[in-house]
């Protein structure tokens, strides 16, 4: 059927005119508008081929339904209705079932490509590729009042492309959901979902959420200023082999969560960007955010934010690790009272540029976890390379499980609510946090060994400072800011120092053994230190002490004292109330250097009492 060389209308009036046959049927009206009012292909195996203005003309083009819920296919070969001339497609039905590629263009101005049947499908079969090109897509099937909620579904066992952007109508009375399956046929929206700043958010938002091996690419939910679906979005499975999230922004009232499969290297769900440099931001309304299975790989070489809210907020999780291609990609993570879970490696084998979680007291006190290492030590080692903090002054608690936290030449603070909440949990293993040459601190917080953790500190030429540590059943304590040219460090400084507070419990066997490093001083700062009552209770300084404030310092137990070794000097800090007690019972106490030659301590007690209650001997002294 061919008008356009007058630009004739082509019409199929009443719902009553349906086209049947196994023939193909082309239309070509120029810029008048073509209507088929009723189904095609509703009886038989259905027509061939359609075409309507594939090629070229710009009218309007209005479809109906194509095949039955039957299941009829109405096409069972190419559809291809209009092109990007085309002013407006509009489908108005709510069965679309073809059996061959299937695609629908129009003009990129606007929403050209309007969806308004209720609740409608398109189906196609594997194989054969669901297409929507060069427009944006309107969604506004829904019928009766804000309530009455209608969804959309693309059944596209041969894949779904859709060029634009696929939208909800702005100002219709209800909210339109979007549920698309596509099997093994990969799904790519290379715009955004739900609304664009001109539109009206979607409600759910479901991508292959039950099953198919199809790679997923999705271009974004929302903007940075709306909201891109008020329900929840699931994007992904278990068996998805790829999840590529190349938009700026994903940003929902519900929950989100994104799923692929863990095999092939375990790093499926990629965040990435079609220019490097573009910043990514997952954002919901105090709902949770899930990336599972998969771990995820920051590719955009920029700054990935997720936040679920810093009020009531939602739980962040990463079942994988995460690892970042690029040399600047940052994560920042605000959960506000959620908590966030990371139960994978980061940076095992492509370090982050930088890590923030909850970083200040405005972030939220949600529970933080790191089920495993930061860094591996049988590759790069640090697994981020820039600054990292951790927590905040309101953070409820931080959960070190892993035996490995690396972090690279950024600074690194940690911090949690006052009291015992740093928790470290690798049970019966050494854990260690390290930097390479830059600070790193434990701030408000203590960190609580838990059974069997035994703990090593070390930044080969940066600060260290700890409010204080506390332990279960004797473990060890190792704390090392020692020479960075020594250490490899590839230069010295004069920031090789020790703070540190309390150590162990004078009523109770924590902490075995304290060995601290500081080769440009120790700051033993209101600290009491004490050993078990175990074999080797011992404790070294190894770099000058300033003591502020009282300080204790004792291995004197009841039945097993250790010695206590200073191996240069001593001196005050300067507040003329800086007074030093040490307590080694039988243990040999060792003072290597002088003792308030610099700036003198206020007092001095040394053995005057012993713990054993048999009356054991004290040992030796001497005083350089």
């Amino acid at each position: 059927i061919d008008s356009s060389t007058n630009n004739g209308t082509v019409t199929f009036e009443t719902s009553a005119t349906t086209i049947n046959g196994s023939k193909n049927l082309t239309i070509s009206s120029g810029s008048g508008d073509v209507t088929f009012q009723g189904a095609i292909g509703t009886t038989g195996t259905g027509i061939g081929n359609l075409d309507v203005n594939k090629t070229s003309g710009s009218g309007d083009i209005e479809i109906f339904d194509i095949g039955t819920d039957g299941p009829i296919v109405g096409v069972t070969g190419t559809v291809d209705i209009g092109n990007n001339s085309t002013t407006s497609i509009l489908l108005d039905g709510t069965i679309y079932r073809t059996d061959g590629r299937t695609e629908f263009d129009a003009v990129s101005t606007g929403q050209a490509i309007t969806i308004t049947g209720v609740s409608p499908t398109f189906t196609t079969t594997a194989g054969n590729l669901l297409k929507f090109t060069t427009a944006d897509v309107e969604l506004s099937g829904t019928s009766g009042g804000g309530t009455d909620v209608g969804t959309t579904t693309f059944n596209a066992a041969g894949g779904l492309t859709i060029d634009g952007d696929i939208i909800g109508k702005s100002g219709m009375a209800g909210v339109e959901s979007l549920t698309i399956s596509s099997g093994a046929g990969a799904v790519n929206i290379g715009g955004t979902v739900g609304n664009n700043g001109s539109g009206k958010a979607l409600g759910t938002l479901l991508i292959n959420s039950t099953g198919g091996a199809g790679n997923i690419d999705l271009g974004g939910i929302g903007t940075n200023s709306v909201v891109g679906t008020s329900g929840n979005v699931t994007v992904g499975n278990a068996a998805t082999n790829t999840l590529t999230l190349d938009g700026a922004d994903y940003k929902t009232t519900g929950s989100q969560t994104y799923v692929a499969r863990s095999a092939g290297g375990g790093q499926n769900i990629d965040i990435t960007s079609s220019s490097s440099g573009t910043a990514a931001n997952f954002v919901t309304t105090n709902q949770n955010i899930a990336f599972n299975t998969s771990g995820i790989n920051l590719k955009n070489n920029a700054t990935t934010t997720i936040s679920s809210g810093t009020g009531g907020g939602g739980d962040i999780s990463f079942a994988g690790g995460v690892e970042a291609d690029g040399t600047l990609d940052v994560l920042t993570i605000t959960s506000g009272s959620g908590s966030v879970t990371f139960s994978g490696k980061i940076g095992a084998t492509e370090e982050l540029a930088g890590l923030n979680v909850n970083a200040t007291n405005t972030d939220g006190a949600g529970d933080i976890v790191f089920a495993s290492d930061i860094g591996d030590s049988n590759g790069t080692e640090a697994g981020v390379l820039g600054t990292t903090v951790i927590g905040n002054n309101t953070t409820n608690s931080i959960d070190f499980q892993g035996a490995l936290y690396s972090f690279g030449t950024g600074t690194t603070n940690i911090e949690a609510k006052s009291g015992e909440t740093i928790d470290v949990t690798r049970n019966a293993t050494t854990v260690e946090f390290k930097t390479a040459g830059t600070s790193l601190s434990f701030d408000t917080a203590e960190i609580d060994l838990d059974n069997g953790s035994n703990l090593s500190i070390a930044t080969a030429g940066g600060a260290i400072s700890v409010v204080g540590i506390a332990g279960h059943s004797s473990e060890t304590v190792v704390i090392s800011a020692n020479d960075g040219t020594a250490q490899g460090g590839g230069g010295d400084s004069a920031t090789e120092t020790v703070t540190i507070g309390d150590i162990g419990d004078a009523t109770a066997d924590e902490i075995l053994s304290v060995a601290i490093t500081g080769a440009d001083g120790i700051t033993l700062d209101g600290s009491n230190i004490n050993t078990a009552d175990t074999a080797n209770p011992n404790i070294s300084f190894t770099g000058a002490v300033d003591i502020k404030g009282s300080v204790t310092v004792s291995s004197d137990n009841e039945s097993n004292d250790g010695t206590i070794t200073f191996s240069t000097t001593i001196d005050g800090e300067g507040s003329g109330t800086d007074n030093l007690t040490i307590l080694s019972g039988s243990g040999a106490l060792t003072l290597s250097g002088a003792i308030g030659d610099d700036t003198a301590l206020n007092n001095l007690t040394i053995n005057t009492t012993d713990t054993d209650s048999t009356g054991g001997a004290t040992a030796a002294l001497t005083i350089p």
